[in-house]
């Protein structure tokens, strides 16, 4: 067997046994909910996860603020919260809530880590889950409730006190933040010359997707196949036969169970430490005269507040004003114009987000990499501008980056043709040399996807044509 293979092997059995460890922090569901209650239930870390709780008797905190419109400021003044030791168990009432009004509650853990070398670490609240749930009108007319979520489902309920108002209700999901919206999705869904009848729409998939129920007092509909560690948006319609027009009768918000590799320092931010998020926004804001974070991105991005902004505050109540919701918008939704956006921060002399932590937030800098889930990235040896074909554009790239200030490039390692540990002038000779003169081929992994068997300090940031 060739040492290549060797080495891909390697990886991808490592790989599988990464996952295989990574369980969850767990997910949360509403029980019950009434015009001035909620109750909420959880599970924890499970056992063999990366997570575990760091005491004998678990705490849990749960927090919970009115949201209407949802609004991720921080902190808040309605913001409430509880710490239960284990022995009150994993279910909680929030009791003299106001009627009719949408909640954001969150569950987190005290638990540790396991960071790439085994070791237990950084013992803090972590967050397990959150849901948004509104409480019950007063006289109740109908409600949407979460009623469980798991790995790859989210079950919802609808209550109805006027069933006989519609014949039909439609649930319908899609992933949080998306540019997509709901009319788009029902329209799309009802105008489907299948007949999926009272069941679940055949193109629902990790995205969307739709199930429709014939009306009564209770209806529940559970939407499978979703991605895990997702937060997903949910509307439900109703539709009386022979009418193409429906009435959203209600929405709420979940989260899915399971668990993401953290690789980059904000996905830590917006599962734990969302308020210096907060901080990092006002102090972008304040160097543009207090422009909204959005806008100041909008500046480099137009379409984000001409295509998206519209369709997320009107399908999920966000307001994208807000700096923090703007920032977990961008990483959550759209990572990758996040990360352009911090390369112009850079380039023209703003504030980056690294450079915010390293200056206001040093050991929380430190803490966070030291959790952050190493996993090699997957690269093809040649391919330094990263389009999944290793020709001559290639060595031009590699040219004007050293050369012209060209367009960045996000993985070193794959222009390192000669594997000497520098990207350099040696590699457009030695990858010109293989393409056009029959010498030697660059070194592994060429021609396929792997990982770069030698050590060295390139790196590879981001390779997208290559999928474990």
């Amino acid at each position: 067997m060739k040492r290549s293979t060797i080495v891909f092997s390697l990886f991808a059995s490592l790989f599988v046994m990464a996952t295989a460890l990574r369980a969850d922090m767990g997910s949360v569901w509403v029980k019950a909910v009434s015009h001035d209650e909620i109750t909420i239930q959880w599970n924890g870390p499970e056992s063999g996860s990366i997570h575990a709780l760091a005491t004998d008797k678990p705490l849990y905190r749960i927090s919970w603020e009115a949201v209407d419109p949802y609004n991720n400021g921080y902190p808040l003044s309605s913001n409430t919260s509880k710490v239960l030791a284990g022995e009150e168990g994993t279910e909680f009432t929030l009791t003299g809530l106001m009627a009719d009004t949408y909640y954001r509650v969150k569950v987190e853990a005290f638990a540790m880590k396991r960071n790439t070398y085994g070791e237990w670490v950084n013992a803090d609240f972590r967050q397990i889950g959150w849901v948004k749930q509104k409480t019950h009108a007063s006289p109740f007319v109908r409600n949407v409730r979460v009623a469980q979520t798991a790995r790859e489902t989210i079950t919802v309920e609808f209550t109805n006190a006027e069933p006989e108002a519609f014949d039909v209700v439609l649930f319908v999901y899609k992933q949080k933040w998306s540019s997509v919206p709901f009319s788009e999705i029902v329209g799309t869904a009802l105008a489907d010359e299948s007949n999926w009848g009272d069941s679940v729409w055949p193109q629902s998939d990790e995205t969307s997707g739709a199930v429709k129920k014939a009306s009564e007092s209770s209806v529940e509909a559970t939407f499978f196949g979703l991605s895990q560690a997702q937060a997903y948006e949910i509307a439900v319609f109703g539709y009386k036969l022979g009418t193409s027009e429906g009435v959203r009768l209600g929405r709420a918000s979940a989260r899915t169970g399971g668990y993401q590799p953290m690789a980059k320092q904000e996905d830590c931010l917006t599962a734990d430490y969302q308020e210096v998020l907060n901080e990092y926004g006002i102090r972008v804001s304040a160097g543009f005269s207090g422009l909204p974070l959005i806008n100041i991105v909008c500046q480099d991005f137009a379409q984000i507040c001409e295509d998206i902004q519209p369709v997320v505050e009107d399908d999920e109540g966000e307001n994208l004003g807000n700096n923090l919701t703007a920032l977990l918008f961008l990483i959550d939704g759209y990572p990758e114009i996040f990360s352009e956006w911090q390369d112009n921060q850079e380039s023209r002399g703003g504030v980056t987000l690294e450079g915010y932590l390293v200056e206001s937030h040093g050991k929380l800098h430190q803490r966070i990499h030291n959790e952050l889930d190493v996993v090699p990235t997957l690269f093809r040896r040649g391919d330094a501008n990263t389009d999944g074909i290793e020709d001559l554009s290639d060595a031009v790239a590699i040219l004007d980056f050293l050369f012209k200030g060209g367009k960045r490039l996000y993985c070193l390692d794959a222009a390192d043709s000669n594997d000497d540990g520098e990207a350099d002038l040696s590699d457009v000779i030695h990858l010109l040399g293989s393409l056009f003169r029959g010498t030697e081929d660059p070194k592994p992994p060429f021609g396929y996807c792997g990982v770069d068997p030698s050590e060295d300090e390139l790196g590879c940031e981001e390779y997208n044509m290559c999928t474990p």
